[in-house]
């Protein structure tokens, strides 16, 4: 038949496919190259380290992970030197091993940049909390660039409050590491800017104590934006040894900025990566959301060609493209009688200078949607009129049909910013319709592709609650 012939040729099925965070599953089953799977973790870290600060996008990444199960630990310490803060973003896999990634936010607080300007260096030394303080002062007022390793003060103050100083409790930031490590498990350390400096320095600290200094490939730096942290000295004892990968925008100034100052002696190090902006894109170069953008397409990118390697798999349902494939579903869908959802080809109406997003928003759409609802069906057609969809559907064995439009229209009074709406009907297969919602946002602090995360996120609740109250109408619980 046309239709049969249609889904084996176009559906990628993935069924029973897992919550969003499952995005932060490390330990992937997928089936992938080196370079793929790299990608991913470097979007992971992206989304983590978004999720570290606090404007709408980042809130509403962070209650979604919530949401899905993932426990976010935030700490604060506090004192004359740095007002810190970190988070600790864990959830246990399948065997039980648990996942962690340290999140440090960038410059946020008028003592953050305090702690940015504070560029004079202190000597790098010492194997324990008490040490590494006691080196620093005791090298403070001494020019020993070229002898000793020396970090920025303002980056070791920083570091040293939030991770080695006890707090108000009597526990030290470190402490909420050390289960991780000892566990064998990886322990992945990121952030943007400031908290890329303070991973860096804080990953160099662990591997200076003797009880970690066997921690080499547990500990995985990825830092966005990073400046330099320290000396040729200091660069030289770590290149190579700690495990840093920086993530860096083209014509972003900050990762420059220390080296620039006159007789700074500041040196980068670690693996490096540039990425180039999207010219949709006319933010500042060094905006977290801006890092995100690139981590996103990247990762899509990435993704799109290795794609056909695994197109048997994908058509038989043995892998899935999402990059949060491999965790649990949320607890309303993850039941063996979960409802299967088929997802229409998504319409894009967008303007004229973001067309070129429509691909990434359509892939983000569709994975987070994969993730949210559990059992689902994504179609893989560009075009499906209302019959052939309905069919499509009940081919697949699916029960309701999700049909999403995105548009993009720019106002005539801001030259670079998006009016991002998401428009959602949902009907069952005998074509009536059960829900509908309209979710909007503008890009005047995120990129076009994140507003279209930031408006699936926020219908998600809407979305479910229209699918369980049809559910619950023929007698079937939602919560198995």
């Amino acid at each position: 038949m046309r239709i049969s012939k249609c889904v084996y040729k176009s559906l990628i099925c993935s069924c029973a496919i897992m919550a969003w965070l499952s995005l932060f599953c490390i330990n992937t089953v997928m089936a992938a190259s080196e370079e793929l799977q790299k990608a991913r973790m470097e979007y992971i870290c992206a989304l983590a380290s978004a999720a570290s600060y606090d404007n709408k996008l980042n809130q509403a990444v962070r209650e979604e992970l919530m949401n899905q199960g993932w426990e976010f630990k935030e700490f604060h310490n506090e004192n004359r030197r740095a007002d810190s803060n970190f988070f600790v973003i864990t959830r246990p896999d399948d065997s039980g091993r648990m996942q962690t990634i340290i999140a440090i936010p960038g410059t946020e607080k008028a003592k953050d940049i305090e702690v940015d300007m504070r560029t004079s260096k202190v000597r790098f030394g010492g194997a324990s909390p008490e040490e590494f303080q006691k080196v620093a002062d005791g090298a403070s007022a001494v020019n020993e660039s070229e002898l000793y390793p020396m970090v920025h003060r303002g980056f070791h103050d920083y570091t040293q409050t939030a991770f080695f100083t006890p707090n108000e409790d009597g526990y030290m930031g470190m402490e909420y590491l050390l289960g991780g490590i000892y566990g064998n498990e990886t322990v992945y350390i990121t952030g943007h800017s400031l908290g890329g400096a303070a991973a860096t320095l804080l990953g160099a600290r662990l591997l200076s104590m003797p009880e970690l200094d066997t921690a080499d490939n547990k500990l995985k730096i990825i830092s966005f934006g990073a400046p330099a942290v320290g000396n040729k000295q200091f660069a030289e004892l770590f290149d190579g040894r700690l495990d840093l990968n920086r993530m860096t925008v083209a014509y972003d100034p900050v990762k420059e900025a220390l080296q620039a100052l006159p007789f700074s002696g500041y040196v980068q190090f670690g693996k490096v990566e540039q990425w180039k902006r999207n010219t949709t894109v006319q933010r500042f170069h060094h905006e977290m959301s801006v890092y995100l953008d690139c981590a996103l397409r990247n990762y899509y990118d990435r993704l799109a060609s290795e794609s056909d390697t695994d197109k048997k798999q994908l058509e038989t349902g043995n892998a899935s493209v999402s990059v949060w494939s491999d965790m649990r579903a949320s607890s309303a869908f993850s039941s063996s009688k979960a409802p299967k959802i088929f997802v229409a080809p998504v319409t894009a109406k967008l303007h004229q200078d973001i067309q070129c997003d429509a691909r990434y928003m359509s892939c983000v759409m569709k994975d987070m949607l994969l993730h949210q609802l559990g059992g689902t069906i994504v179609s893989n057609d560009e075009v499906l009129d209302f019959a052939d969809t309905l069919e499509a559907a009940r081919d697949a064995g699916c029960s309701y049909i999700l049909m999403e439009t995105i548009t993009g229209t720019k106002p005539k009074d801001k030259q670079y910013t998006y009016d991002i709406m998401v428009e959602e009907m949902i009907y069952d297969t005998s074509g009536m319709l059960i829900g509908m919602q309209t979710v909007s946002t503008s890009t005047d602090s995120i990129t076009p592709i994140e507003a279209v995360m930031y408006d699936v996120a926020r219908g998600n609740e809407a979305r479910r609650a229209a699918i369980a109250s049809k559910r619950s109408s023929f007698g079937t619980p939602l919560y198995e």
